[in-house]
Order: structure tokens, then C-alpha cells, then sequence
């Protein structure tokens, strides 16, 4: 049975568990721990990323004198247009290539915050902290998917647990 090896998409074989000593076993082990550690650290900034709109909010607040049904127009749209995201970037992930999908959002996400604070006004911040969760939701497919093709159903548990 063969699996298609998601960082050049071609079609490859599994490596078996005792074949981790031949150089072709080493090679597998290395990016078998390269994908877990790279997709720690990519997580990691998107969440660093998405954290900090609860920071801003008072100096939001202050600067524009927003109420609190304002910042939540603003919560709300980005919450409804990420839950979205995920169903539909879910999708595309699993179409596209891993490698560029991730890195993709996680600029984009970076371009839609220095967007934000380049502009003033309720709809501004709608549409850019929106288009910000949009980009937010291509974070997480990809990992998914790259974990599932990279460890075994014996041990995604415990790679999961590490991640």
C-alpha cells in the first residue's frame, strides 16, 4: 500500500519501523522531528498572532471611545469568520500543499495586523480583524494533516500530546 509523501506530494512507501537505522530510515526520523518541531513553532506564532486583539482592546477603546457593542460587532464577525475558515481552509489544506498553505496564512495574518493599525473607524477594524481570523483559520489543517501522514496510528497519540 503506498501514501503519498506530503512534502513533494509524490507517491512514497512507508518506512517500516525497523528500518530506521539504514540512511534511508535517518532521513525519515529527521523529518519526522522537523515537522513536529516546525509545526510547534508555526502554531505558536499564529496564536501569538491572534492573542493580541484582548491586548489592544483598552487602548482601542480609549483611542476611539468604542462601547462594548461595538467590540463586539468586531469579536463577533472575526469569531463567525474564523469558525468559517476552518471548515472551508479544512478543505483546501487537505487539496494543497502543506509547505506553503501554513506559511501563506501565517504572512497574511501579519500583513492584516499591520493593516490594522494603519487605519481608524468601526468598519475598518470589522473588516481587517476579520480578514485577520480568516487567515488565522489556514493555521491549524495543515499541522493536522502533516502529523496524521508523519506518525503512525501507534504513536499519533503521543506526538500529539507533545505537540
Amino acid at each position: 500500500m503506498s501514501t503519498t509523501n506530503v512534502i513533494t506530494d509524490i507517491p512514497a512507501t512507508p518506512v517500516p519501523d525497523n528500518k530506521f537505522q539504514t540512511a534511508e530510515g535517518k532521513s525519515y526520523s529527521y523529518w519526522r522531528l522537523r515537522i513536529l518541531y516546525t509545526t510547534m513553532l508555526g502554531y505558536a506564532a499564529f496564536y501569538l498572532i491572534r492573542a493580541n486583539f484582548s491586548m489592544a482592546l483598552p487602548g482601542i477603546r480609549a483611542e476611539y471611545s468604542f462601547t462594548n457593542t461595538e467590540i463586539g460587532y468586531i469579536i463577533s464577525a472575526a469569531s463567525v469568520v474564523y469558525g468559517v475558515g476552518k471548515l472551508l481552509n479544512g478543505y483546501l489544506s487537505d487539496k494543497s500543499n502543506a509547505r506553503y498553505f501554513l506559511p501563506i496564512g501565517l504572512v497574511l495574518s501579519a500583513v492584516m495586523n499591520i493593516f490594522m493599525g494603519l487605519g481608524a473607524g468601526l468598519t475598518f477594524l470589522i473588516i481587517f480583524w476579520a480578514l485577520n481570523s480568516w487567515f488565522q483559520s489556514m493555521g491549524f489543517p495543515p499541522i493536522a494533516r502533516l502529523l496524521t501522514h508523519w506518525f503512525s496510528p501507534k504513536e499519533i497519540g503521543t506526538k500529539w500530546s507533545i505537540w
